[in-house]
Order: structure tokens, then sequence, then C-alpha cells
């Protein structure tokens, strides 16, 4: 997932404003970075940090399929299924 970016399209405004701005991007940023979708398993594919979110889109069931991680920072195993 890509991220929000206003760099060089705020410079006109008052610089309090500018930074207020900055905070709201990097957590918005933030926050999409801690729930991720896409198909299949997370587990062995998919990098998390604790309490990350990753919604399964390819269930075979009429429920979202909810993982959440709680390995080791930065590893890619240690994803736990939340809900089905």
């Amino acid at each position: 997932m890509s991220q929000v970016s206003i760099e060089g399209r705020i410079d006109a405004l008052p610089l309090e404003v500018q930074e207020a701005l900055r905070d709201m991007v990097r957590a918005l940023n933030d926050l999409r970075a801690r729930h991720q979708r896409g198909a299949g398993s997370p587990e062995g594919r998919i990098t998390g940090y604790k309490g990350y979110l990753w919604e399964r889109e390819d269930s075979s069931t009429a429920k979202t399929t909810i993982y959440v991680f709680e390995g080791t920072n930065g590893a890619n195993t240690g994803w736990q299924l939340l809900r089905t």
C-alpha cells in the first residue's frame, strides 16, 4: 500500500499548519502500515510488527479472515488467526 505524501503541495501555508498536516500524514501512513490486506495467509510472506493486522481478501467463507501479528518485530512469521 502506497504512502500518502503532501510535500511540495503545502509550501504556501503557514509553518504551523504545514507541521500539523505533516503530523496527520505521518499518523495516517502509520495506520495504513498497521492494517494491510491481500490474498492468502500472511504467514511466512508479510513482515509484521506487534499488533499489525492482515485482512485476507480471498477467504472461502462469506466472513472476513483477519490475522494479528504476535511474532518478533520485523519477522514474517508469527501471524495468528484472529477471526474468520
